[in-house]
């Protein structure tokens, strides 16, 4: 029979046993991939990607592979790499009639709604949907008596990163933000931004809203982006009119 002490040493070694355990998963957590060889990817990155002879940020340069450019997937690799806080693997594409790797953390499945960065006539989530994404999308949007515009889109097997960088195209001045990676706000001549990050207890971001204040008109955005999990990632505009 065993004593008080010995069944506590011995829940002890189980509980250090069960964080060691939650601790390598966490380690050995790899970026999500949601697409496969052959699918078509469209370049989210404002700046545009550099596109390389081999899957490395030292292969060599063979050209930028601009916003929105579509690229086919020829090969997917094991070879991780991170930007700004977004993690993701080297892909083999056809781009532009040429064949190199790109980082697949800003590709999209999703092609973006708008070209010029910024754009004067930004969809919304549901003008977007009709035209770009199948007809069972899930979609809603809803104005009120006070004119504010709520709008919702799923996007299934997105992933978070994917959404925010998708969800900012429907922000007048979305060629000004990057991925956040932590709270902060920022004010330009015109404008004051609010980024709010929500994480999980495991520290993984969950949620992502932006709040985009105009300081002459007094109008005002919010993009908020959440995973979905399993089902992928949802983003949501609020539109208010001054």
């Amino acid at each position: 029979m065993k004593t008080p002490i010995q069944k506590n040493m011995k829940e002890q070694k189980n509980l250090i046993i069960l964080i060691v355990f939650f601790f390598s998963i966490a380690l050995s957590a790899k970026p999500v991939i949601s697409y496969k060889v052959g699918d078509r990817l469209y370049v989210l990155a404002k700046s545009g990607l550099n596109l390389r002879e081999k899957p490395s940020k030292n292969g060599r340069f063979l050209q930028t592979v601009s916003f929105g450019t579509s690229a086919q997937v020829r090969q997917i690799t094991d070879k991780e790499y991170e930007v700004d806080g977004i993690s993701g693997f080297w892909v083999k594409v056809i781009a532009d009639d040429r064949e190199g790797y790109l980082f697949d953390g800003y590709l999209s499945a999703y092609p973006p709604p708008v070209s010029e960065l910024p754009s004067k006539s930004n969809p919304t989530l549901k003008q977007y949907a009709e035209k770009f994404l199948p007809k069972n999308t899930k979609v809603t949007e809803f104005t009120d008596d006070t004119m504010v515009t709520t709008s919702t889109l799923s996007l299934p097997l997105a992933r978070l990163e994917e959404a925010y960088l998708l969800g900012i195209c429907f922000i007048y001045n979305f060629d000004r933000y990057k991925y956040p990676r932590k709270s902060d706000k920022i004010k330009y001549a015109d404008t004051e931004v609010e980024f709010n990050i929500s994480r999980d207890k495991a520290g993984q971001v969950k949620s992502i809203s932006v709040i985009e204040t105009y300081i002459n008109s007094g109008g005002m955005v919010t993009l908020t982006v959440a995973d979905l999990g399993n089902a992928g990632a949802e983003i949501k505009t609020i539109f208010a009119a001054p």
